[in-house]
């Protein structure tokens, strides 16, 4: 990696690395959302400029504001180059060296270093590297939840017409999803996590399973999710409620007192990760658009096939999470579905892949998925083993959820309803997604 070309103006001339706070001496930087988009720039004049800005987003919404930062270039090609450049950058800024290591180990000159020292700072003022002020964004964060009981429902969508939409949303395309006209009841499902645009479809497809074939109002639903860009390496799970434009959803407080009397609080420690998981927060309007004010039990599950980070007994496993949940809730009784919140494969330049995603390399996907998918509908076990075999090759991100799944729903058998493949509209990026159904 060579040094990105810095894009600031009037750094300090000079800089004493000892007089940095300890934390950007060792700079780690947190999880960010890399976006590339234009923008207006006026020059010296005051002449209006057309400029392209690489943003930070901030996963977890604890920053106040994105990180934003110029790039140059002639073209596209030179600014993608710089794009990778920075990323590459900053993705290897760790904690594990020190700043003037890092500078020494891409080449970055020294007249050019105080810019990127102010940079680091600007990082730092924001709370995108670990450290004090991460760390007050993220008590702050938390204190706010735990006055409410919920994680909050951003200000954008808490306008009255935004319900109206999202309830027209659910209702014509569940009206447009086939009834599958099962003759055993339906006890959970799997359904994808993409935005609704591009999945609704296949949200629609899932729930109309769960409209006409669950029979009755459950106790509770359990929806299950990956952890995108949380902290935990563990399953996470939350104590407190979600608002959605529907109201907010409560937990069921019996079943996690019982999880936490088996975990302790292992499972609980990362509920900051909740405050922006689209793999949870998407499913709960369609479970309260089906069920009104039911209980709900949120987790983020990883593949147990990768292991935790660190064997320090300070997290809890996928399978030993799926064995207590499975006793926990035959113990508790009632009447339980599931929601397994999966996208599954995703291929394209865009995720590293050389190949084009012409028609061939779509067909291709198509049967990986559904051998696989057939290896769910088989078992949890051999799903997990056929997973492994592959090197889960395609990158399915919900391995995990899709097996507690398996374990834990007291089913006969499975069956799929839809699938689909979503294209980028530029050819870099296919993600694909199924609906299923888990019959009594």
């Amino acid at each position: 990696m060579r040094c990105p070309e810095v894009p600031y103006t009037s750094p300090p001339m000079s800089i004493r690395f000892d007089s940095l706070p300890e934390h950007v001496q060792r700079p780690h930087v947190r999880r960010f959302i890399p976006v590339v988009t234009p923008a207006k720039a006026k020059d010296q004049d005051g002449k209006e400029l057309d400029v392209t800005l690489l943003v930070l987003q901030d996963p977890l919404r604890l920053s106040p504001q994105p990180f934003m930062m110029p790039l140059q270039g002639a073209n596209q090609q030179q600014i993608q180059a710089q794009v990778n450049q920075w990323i590459g950058l900053l993705l290897s800024l760790n904690g594990e060296q020190h700043i003037e290591e890092v500078f020494e180990r891409i080449g970055v000159p020294a007249e050019a270093q105080p810019q990127l020292v102010q940079m680091l700072g600007k990082l730092d003022e924001l709370g995108y590297l670990w450290g004090p002020t991460s760390e007050a964004l993220e008590k702050s964060k938390m204190d706010d939840i735990r006055t409410r009981g919920s994680f909050p429902l951003p200000e954008e969508a808490r306008r009255p017409e935004i319900a109206e939409q999202l309830r027209a949303f659910m209702t014509d395309n569940l009206a447009k999803a086939d009834d599958p006209e099962f003759d055993s009841p339906v006890i959970g499902i799997v359904a994808p996590h993409l935005d609704y645009g591009r999945g609704a479809a296949n949200y629609a497809a899932a729930y109309k399973c769960l409209e006409t074939g669950a029979r009755e109002r459950p106790d509770r639903v359990v929806v299950l999710g990956t952890n995108h860009f949380g902290l935990g390496d563990g399953v996470v799970m939350t104590e407190y409620g979600f608002e959605t434009p529907l109201g907010t959803a409560r937990p069921d407080a019996a079943i996690l007192e019982r999880l936490r009397d088996a975990f302790g609080d292992k499972l609980f420690k990362d509920q900051i990760d909740f405050a922006s998981e689209h793999s949870i927060a998407l499913h709960i309007p369609w479970v309260q658009h089906l069920y009104g004010d039911v209980p709900v039990i949120a987790a983020l599950v990883p593949d147990p096939n990768i292991g935790l980070i660190s064997d320090d007994g300070e997290r809890v496993g996928t399978k030993e999470f799926a064995a207590a949940l499975k006793s926990i809730l035959a113990q508790t009784g009632g009447r339980t579905v599931f929601v397994s919140s999966a996208d599954l494969s995703h291929v394209g330049p865009q995720f590293g892949d050389q190949a084009p995603l012409d028609e061939k390399r779509r067909h291709a996907v198509e049967q990986f998925d559904r051998e696989l998918l057939g290896e769910f509908i088989g078992g949890g076990e051999p799903f997990l083993a056929h997973v492994a075999k592959t090197g889960n090759a395609n990158r399915w991100c919900s391995i995990g959820n899709m097996y507690v799944t398996a374990i834990c729903a007291p089913h006969r058998t499975r069956e799929m309803v839809k699938y689909e493949q979503s294209v980028d509209p530029n050819g870099a990026a296919m993600i694909s997604s199924a609906a299923l159904a888990l019959l009594a």
